[in-house]
């Protein structure tokens, strides 16, 4: 098996046998500091973020952010890290949507897709009726 450096500027690596015994190294590390408890509890921090921003599309990030970190220990958040988590969030919950549409046609048949969505759902009810012909009212 080869193992990497968990840094990904450095190039080192290391060859282990299958029965998990030292066979070979190319000695390039570089000595570089690890990743320190605090950088780890971020990304656990961003991650659950983003799992429960998954979870519940209607929460806003903020409150997400702020209920995680009632729940952690990070003594020394910074701004910059709050706003990264938010991206995050912002960018998890932006997947879960549908390209804007260019055209009509586009915007129909997405709607005829998504119909059946969760996110299309109201208290357990559908609230986005889409005929199954193309006879849609639209206002310009």
């Amino acid at each position: 098996m080869k193992w990497k450096c968990s840094n990904n500027s450095c190039s080192a690596s290391l060859l282990t046998k299958i029965d998990k015994t030292f066979h070979s190294s190319n000695d390039e590390h570089v000595n570089h500091a690890s990743n320190n408890n605090e950088k780890i509890e971020r990304q656990i921090l961003r991650e659950n973020c983003k799992r429960k921003a998954e979870e519940s599309t209607s929460t806003r990030p903020l409150k997400i952010i702020r209920t995680d970190l009632l729940n952690s220990d990070l003594p020394n958040i910074m701004n910059n890290d709050i706003t990264s988590v938010r991206k995050a969030i912002y960018d998890k919950k932006r997947k879960q949507y549908p390209i804007y549409p260019t055209s009509l046609n586009e915007a129909t048949s997405q709607l005829k897709n998504m119909q059946n969505n969760d996110l299309c759902m109201f208290k357990s009810e559908q609230f986005v009726f889409v005929p199954e012909t193309n006879d849609f009212v639209f206002k310009e």
